[in-house]
C-alpha cells in the first residue's frame, strides 16, 4: 500500500514534475514543502493495517529525509505502533550516521530507493540540477551496506545532452556501487512538457519543440515509448 505523508521536494531537479509545482503553487504557498502530523500518518497506518489487512507500506513521497527531526518521531511511533515492513525514497544528500542508524533501529525497513540518475557528476549538475557528487553516493552506499540496508538505485538513459560515454559512465558507477542488498531501476528519460529538462532537449535540437506547446499541465498520458526518444542520430 502506498501513503503520501507530506507534499513538495526541497530540491529542484530539472527533471522533476516538483520545480514547475513549486512555480505554479508560489502564489498560494511559498513554503510548498510540507510533512503532516505524525500521529495522522500513524492513524492512517494503523486503518490500513486493521481495516484493509496491508502487508507493508511504501511511503512514496519524493523523500522522507530531509527532516530528520519529523523523521525521529515519526520512525519511533511506527514500530511502536504500526510495525509494518516499510519502503522509503531518500536522497544521497540527507543520508548519514543518523539517518541509517534511525531506519536500522526499526528492523522493519525493506528497502530505501535513492535517485543517481547519471553517472556524469558534471552533467549531473549542470543539466539535471542535482549538484551531488559520486563521492556522495560511495558514502551513502557504504552506510546502507554498514547497516544492512537494502536500497534501490535509479539511473536513466537517453537523457538530452548525454553521449554515449556518459550513459556508459552510468553504467559503470552504478555497477560500482551495486552489492548484494541492492537493485537497479534502469529507466529511460521522459521529457514531460513544460520540465525545464525538456526545454534544454528543445533548445540544443534533441526533442521537438512541441514538447513546449503542448497544452497539458507537466505530464502527458498519451506519449508512446517512441515519443520519449531523442530524434538526433546520437540519441
Amino acid at each position: 500500500e502506498q501513503i503520501m505523508v507530506g507534499r513538495g521536494c526541497p530540491y529542484q531537479c530539472s527533471y522533476c514534475f516538483n520545480h514547475k509545482y513549486r512555480e505554479m503553487y508560489s502564489s498560494v504557498d511559498k513554503k510548498y514543502c510540507a510533512l503532516r502530523d505524525v500521529d495522522k500518518v500513524i492513524e492512517e497506518c494503523l486503518f490500513l493495517k486493521n481495516k484493509y489487512h496491508v502487508k507493508n507500506i511504501f511511503f512514496n513521497d519524493s523523500t522522507l529525509g530531509y527532516n530528520k527531526i519529523w523523521l525521529k518521531e515519526f520512525l519511533k511511533k511506527y514500530k511502536e505502533k504500526v510495525n509494518l515492513p516499510f519502503t522509503i525514497n531518500a536522497t544521497a544528500y540527507e543520508v548519514d550516521e543518523e539517518f541509517c542508524r534511525l531506519i536500522s533501529e526499526t528492523k522493519r525497513c525493506f528497502l530505501i530507493r535513492i535517485g543517481v540518475e547519471t553517472g556524469n557528476e558534471i552533467f549531473r549538475k549542470s543539466v539535471l540540477n542535482k549538484p551531488i557528487t559520486n563521492e556522495q553516493y560511495i558514502k551513502a552506499i557504504n552506510l546502507f551496506k554498514k547497516y544492512k540496508i537494502k536500497y534501490s538505485m535509479a539511473i536513466m538513459l537517453g537523457l538530452p545532452g548525454e553521449s554515449l560515454d556518459y550513459a556508459l559512465e552510468t553504467l559503470n558507477l552504478v555497477s560500482k556501487l551495486s552489492g548484494k542488498n541492492s537493485v537497479v531501476a534502469v529507466n529511460i528519460f521522459k521529457p514531460f512538457p513544460k520540465l525545464n529538462i525538456t526545454k534544454y532537449g528543445v533548445k540544443i535540437g534533441q526533442y521537438d519543440k512541441s514538447l513546449l506547446e503542448s497544452e497539458s499541465m507537466i505530464g502527458d498520458n498519451v506519449m508512446n515509448v517512441y515519443d520519449c526518444l531523442r530524434q538526433d542520430e546520437e540519441g
